[in-house]
């Protein structure tokens, strides 16, 4: 089972997208935040505190005073006393509800868990994570008017914690939720649809290349892999080892493919590889196939050795072999469009029969710069 945890700041709206996912999904998520609220209920907790202005008139512990309480940069001890009272409670609870999924047969399962990536404890226990990001300013607005609170508890509340920015490389997936709630929808609808593919890795397979640049016969082999998988992730790599160099840098031939596939949207994923094996990388991520283009005998002998060699790296890697139809737009190869057909006379209109336009593009980019 997929275990998904649903994050971010204060303010960022992540509960708003909890609601959604059971809303798309017809399934409950956890909420870290109903266990706290539960715990503080309990006489321990008012006990412990009981010397703090954290009381409602009926003598329960009042939810935004203690917020005000804890976000003070100068009751950082209050604030470790009570996660300390509240986390193990979250942890206990979280394994239950994981283990509820998982006997219920279910493949994905959603957690919203409030700052994720400040945990060290909960590190290891997910298996993808969904950041809910929005502005700092945005986020101030959300909290004053939800908790009543000043521009300045506001402010407290967001400089308490790890700035927002700082977590979107650690997440699998971000969603930006600084505008309305149809485009929030819309964003969880795409993530949802992404996870759903990147859960079976069975139907997930790597096409590795230099793509220098991208061409009709690439393009030949991604359609027809999509037939087969529901995912390709297109590793583009770069080797020290390649004669001649390379036309574009690593990170143009990734954009130049990234526009090539844009129509496939999430079922694709590109990837930059510098100097390692596509095996190796395949082994890292659990992806157990890779598909391989041929357009001779030639390619197939040596894709052949190839497929043995990666699967001395990595056993458990299968290699699909997808032959041209040979219709003479898919057998024409990178190298020969470089060296025999870019430049020469009319060029781009040739160049046009064997490359998708995004090549065509970056082409005469770099023609005119060196014009």
């Amino acid at each position: 089972m997929q275990k998904v945890i649903i994050t971010g700041a204060v303010g960022s709206g992540k509960s708003t997208v909890g609601w959604i996912v059971e809303e798309l999904t017809g399934d409950s998520v956890f909420d870290a935040d109903e266990v706290v609220h539960a715990v503080l209920d309990e006489p321990s907790m008012r006990q412990a505190f009981e010397e703090q202005d954290v009381f409602a008139s009926d003598g329960s512990i009042d939810r935004t005073k203690m917020a005000v309480l804890v976000f003070d940069k100068n009751n950082h001890q209050k604030k470790e006393l009570l996660e300390n009272l509240t986390h193990p409670a979250v942890y206990r609870t979280l394994a239950d509800f994981w283990q509820e999924k998982q006997r219920a047969g279910q493949e994905i399962a959603f957690a919203e868990i409030p700052l994720l990536f400040e945990s060290d404890k909960m590190r290891e226990g997910y298996d993808a994570s969904i950041l809910v990001y929005a502005d700092d300013e945005i986020r101030s607005r959300r909290i004053v008017e939800r908790h009543k609170l000043t521009d300045e508890q506001a402010r407290q509340r967001i400089e308490a914690q790890t700035p927002a920015w700082q977590n979107l490389a650690k997440a699998d997936y971000v969603i930006v939720n600084n505008s309305d709630q149809n485009l929030l929808k819309r964003q969880v609808e795409n993530v949802l649809e992404q996870i759903a593919i990147d859960a079976d890795v069975t139907k997930v397979a790597i096409y590795a290349g230099s793509f220098d640049p991208i061409t009709n016969g690439h393009m030949e082999v991604i359609e027809q892999s999509l037939k087969v998988f529901n995912k390709i992730v297109i590793v583009v790599a770069t080797s020290g080892n390649k004669t001649g160099g390379y036309m574009f840098t690593t990170k143009e031939r990734a954009d130049i493919v990234r526009e090539a596939t844009e129509q496939y949207g999430p079922k694709i994923e590109v990837v930059e590889l510098a100097d390692d094996f596509v095996a190796e990388y395949a082994k890292r991520h659990g992806i157990k196939n890779l598909v391989r283009g041929i357009r001779s005998t030639d390619d197939y002998i040596f894709e052949h050795d190839m497929a043995i060699a990666n699967r001395i790296i990595f056993p458990q890697l299968d290699t699909v072999l997808i032959p041209s139809r040979r219709n003479g737009t898919e057998i024409i190869s990178s190298t020969l469009i470089k060296k025999e057909i870019y430049g020469t006379g009319n060029w781009e209109e040739i160049i046009r029969k064997f490359v998708p336009e995004a090549t065509v593009r970056a082409l005469r980019a770099k023609k005119l710069r060196q014009e």
